[in-house]
C-alpha cells in the first residue's frame, strides 16, 4: 500500500527552513507493505533517487523514483561444536572391559570374538548379582 500527498508551500517562513522556494510542491510518499510484514527494520538505511520528471499530456507532472532499502548485514555467529557421536556397541563394550581391567587391545579382541551383545549380556548378569545382594534381606548370624 502506498499514499502520497501533495503540498504546496506559501509560507515564506515555512520555505525558508525546508531550504525551498515560495510555490514549491511537496510531494510525500508513504510506503507500507502488504500485510503483517515489515517493509524494513529498524536499523535499516534508506535511499532515493529521482529516475524522471516529465510533462504530462494533460499539463500535470510525472516523477518516477528509485527508493532502495539497505538492511546491515547479520552479525556472525560462531557455530556451535558439532555434538559429540554416541559410541557404538562395539565402543561401549570395549570401554566396559577396560573398565574390568583390559587392555586396550585385549578389550577390541574380546568384542570381535564374542560381539558386544554377548559382553552386554555378561555385565547386566553382574549388575543384577550386585542389586540383588544390595536388595536382599540380611542375614542372621549363626550361633
Amino acid at each position: 500500500m502506498h499514499v502520497t500527498t501533495k503540498e504546496v508551500i506559501t509560507d515564506k517562513d515555512q520555505a525558508k527552513e525546508l531550504r525551498v522556494e515560495v510555490g514549491c510542491h511537496i510531494l510525500t510518499t508513504v510506503i507500507e507493505a502488504d500485510g503483517p510484514f515489515e517493509l524494513a527494520t529498524d536499523k535499516a538505511k534508506f535511499e532515493a533517487d529521482v529516475i524522471s520528471v516529465k510533462r504530462t499530456a494533460s499539463g500535470g507532472v510525472e516523477i518516477q523514483t528509485a527508493f532502495h532499502v539497505h538492511e546491515p548485514q547479520p552479525e556472525k555467529v560462531a557455530a556451535p561444536e558439532p555434538a559429540k557421536p554416541l559410541p557404538t556397541a562395539d565402543e561401549e563394550a570395549a570401554a566396559y572391559l577396560k573398565e574390568k581391567g583390559l587392555s586396550d587391545e585385549e578389550a577390541k579382541a574380546a568384542v570381535e570374538r564374542f560381539g558386544a551383545a554377548a559382553i552386554f549380556a555378561k555385565r547386566h548378569q553382574e549388575r543384577d548379582a550386585e542389586l540383588n545382594a544390595l536388595l536382599a534381606p540380611p542375614q542372621k548370624p549363626q550361633a
